[in-house]
C-alpha cells in the first residue's frame, strides 16, 4: 500500500504492518478504538519512508468506544528492541487509531495531538498518522504546523 504527498514524500506500509490494519477491518475490531505507534525505515535519498511494523494496544492504554490513549509503556520497549535488532535503522514514524467509519476523518482532538506530536524532537522530519475506519485507511502528516493528507496510489 504506496500513498504520497505532491513530489515530497512517498510512504509505503509493508504487508506485514497493512495485514495488521485489515484484520482490524475484517474483523470489525471497532467496538473500541484501537491504536499504536508507527515503526519504519527512511530513504531520504529516495524521499521514501516505509512502514514496516506497528505496535497494537497494550495493557496500560486506554481504550473506550470514542477514543484511544495510548501510555509509552509496552510501545517504548517494543521500539527499542526494533531499533538494536535493526542495527539502528527503524525508527519512529508516527501514530495510528481506528475510527468506527468507513472512510475515517480526524477528529479535533486527534489534530491537536498530532500537531503536539509533530513539534516534539524526532528523528525525520516527516511523522505520519493513520486512522484504520471500517472500509479504508486514511493517513494525515504535518508540514509547517499545517496537517495535509496523503493520496493512495493506485
Amino acid at each position: 500500500m504506496i500513498f504520497f504527498y505532491e513530489e515530497l514524500i512517498t510512504l509505503e506500509i509493508e504487508e506485514s504492518a497493512k495485514c495488521k490494519f485489515d484484520n482490524y477491518i475484517k474483523n470489525n475490531k471497532f467496538k473500541l478504538e484501537s491504536g499504536g505507534i508507527l515503526i519504519g525505515t527512511l530513504n531520504h535519498a529516495m524521499n521514501k519512508i516505509m512502514i514496516t511494523d506497528i505496535t497494537e494496544p497494550q495493557h496500560e492504554d486506554r481504550q473506550s468506544r470514542f477514543m484511544f490513549t495510548r501510555r509509552e509503556k509496552g510501545h517504548q520497549d517494543i521500539m527499542d528492541t526494533l531499533w538494536e535488532n535493526s542495527h539502528y535503522t527503524k525508527t519512529y514514524l508516527g501514530e495510528w487509531h481506528t475510527h468506527n467509519e468507513p472512510s475515517p476523518t480526524p477528529s479535533f482532538v486527534d489534530k491537536r495531538n498530532w500537531i503536539k506530536i509533530s513539534e516534539r524532537d524526532k528523528n525525520s522530519q516527516w511523522l505520519f498518522f493513520i486512522i484504520v475506519g471500517t472500509r479504508e485507511i486514511r493517513v494525515w502528516t504535518v508540514i509547517q504546523g499545517k496537517i495535509v493528507a496523503l493520496s493512495k496510489k493506485s
